[in-house]
């Protein structure tokens, strides 16, 4: 029996920590066959008149930035297993996730790379 998970979560945001996170993630996965997922959760500004094209523009931005982190992930040999894109509270929407995955061995992030 392995004590490695099966099942490693990766939250990406796309900063330098993040990135990190990613590699060590990739590397861990591809070493001991487990599976990979990658999530990424946007938050969008709270204004008082939230225009729907802003809205959607921000999603786009989170929606790059989830699909570049992937194709690095993949460039370094790794497969990813599923692909997640949230929206609302990081860390909250990161366990919320976990737990629909179901036992998720390890959740990789890298430090909190926006300053937030």
């Amino acid at each position: 029996m392995s004590t490695f998970p099966t099942k490693v979560l990766l939250a990406t945001d796309g900063s330098g920590d993040a990135k990190l996170a990613a590699t060590t993630a990739a590397s861990l996965a591809k070493s001991t066959g487990s599976e990979l997922r990658v999530v990424h959760v946007w938050r969008p500004v709270p204004f008082v008149h939230f225009d729907a094209l802003i809205r959607q523009e921000m999603r786009r931005e989170a929606q790059e930035i989830l699909d570049a982190q992937v194709k690095k992930i993949e460039g370094l040999g790794a497969t990813v297993t599923e692909v997640h894109l949230r929206e609302g509270d990081e860390p909250e929407e990161i366990v919320v996730l976990a737990a629909e995955i179901g036992v998720v061995g390890l959740a990789a992030v890298g430090s909190r790379g926006r300053g937030v």
